[in-house]
């Protein structure tokens, strides 16, 4: 397959993949004196007939962006790196019409190399990235903090009305050029960083940028559920609805997106390439575990629903317990 048709080699795109084509967005250039620029240029490839067709370019161009698709139409791209500094701007590609319009602002501190994914609530997760912190006094130079900080927006009919919320921070620290993806229900956030840096895996802080550990899962709790216990997901792998769970994780960061295929009747997860410790660049495929079981796996997980007491009720008796299971309800 031949590169983009421009010819300019870039850092820091994003891609995503919308009825069958893949839409490349964004990037950023390096000179030879070290400054960048962001690249506004959007192309879209047809895997068919390998060919690229520019289309219209983002009105603000960013880099170190999340994209995120919305019903089969609408690309989300939260935040990012705009030539000398971050946007609280979420820009929405619409691939029927070819234009674009803007959405909510993002309410965090602008960042970038974040990552998120969108739940089957039509909620946005967004968390992690790198902020700007503006300089402590006249004439010093401001500097860069990874940060662990998570921003939920349920998006509805409207497709440029997002009503944020503040999530739970990521625990054990910052999160920082990771890739987030959604396993059913859990949204699922591996690889990455706590120690923010540009393109060589070096720190701004001087210090080697070494890869986190663990891989963390998020259940949202859906709405149309009361109080509810944890589900079982595997055997020494649980997290309750509406908190993190911690579990083993994948060595390595850099990671900008995922891809994901529905192979033989499972929807699988991959990493392409990335950086290891030591700064050394992978020019590995990795398939993503899959966290939360759903009804077709071997091993199924089950749900216990507590009813709320009614009002006039007798507060010594036992409020009833429904049993959902995959075989009388849709699985979380």
């Amino acid at each position: 397959m031949d590169g983009l048709p421009d010819g300019i080699g870039r850092l820091a795109s994003v891609a995503v993949t919308v009825r069958g084509q893949i839409y490349i967005f964004g990037g950023y250039t390096v000179a030879e004196d070290h400054s960048e620029r962001s690249t506004p240029e959007v192309w879209r490839f047809d895997p068919a007939s390998e060919t690229y067709t520019h289309i219209t370019d983002i009105p603000v161009p960013v880099d170190d962006t999340v994209a995120l698709v919305h019903q089969d139409r609408y690309i989300y791209l939260v935040s990012g790196w705009h030539d000398t500094d971050n946007v609280d701007l979420v820009q929405v590609y619409d691939v029927e019409e070819d234009r674009w319009f803007e959405a909510t602002p993002f309410p965090g501190a602008p960042v970038f190399g974040h990552a998120g994914a969108i739940d089957r609530d039509n909620v946005i997760h967004v968390c992690g990235g790198t902020r700007v912190v503006p300089p402590p006094a006249p004439g010093e130079h401001r500097s860069f903090a990874a940060t662990a900080d998570c921003w939920l927006g349920s998006l509805g009919d409207d497709p440029s009305q997002i009503e944020w919320s503040a999530g739970i921070d990521v625990p054990s620290g910052a999160f920082y050029r990771g890739a987030a993806y959604r396993d059913f229900r859990a949204i699922v956030f591996v690889a990455g960083t706590d120690n923010a840096y540009n393109y060589n895996g070096i720190g701004y802080n001087g210090e080697p940028s070494e890869p986190r550990s663990d891989t963390l899962t998020f259940i949202p709790r859906p709405a149309d559920l009361r109080e509810c216990e944890a589900p079982r997901i595997r055997a020494g792998r649980s997290a309750p609805i509406g908190h993190w769970g911690t579990h083993e994780g994948i060595r390595f960061m850099d990671i900008r997106g995922v891809v994901q295929g529905n192979i033989h009747g499972n929807t699988r997860t991959f990493a392409l390439g990335g950086m290891g410790a030591n700064q050394t660049v992978r020019d590995t495929v990795v398939e993503l575990p899959r966290f939360v079981m759903a009804a077709e796996d071997t091993v199924l997980y089950a749900l216990i629903c507590v009813d709320p007491p009614v009002v006039g009720s007798d507060p010594n008796q036992p409020r009833h317990k429904t049993f959902i299971s995959p075989a009388n309800h849709e699985p979380l």
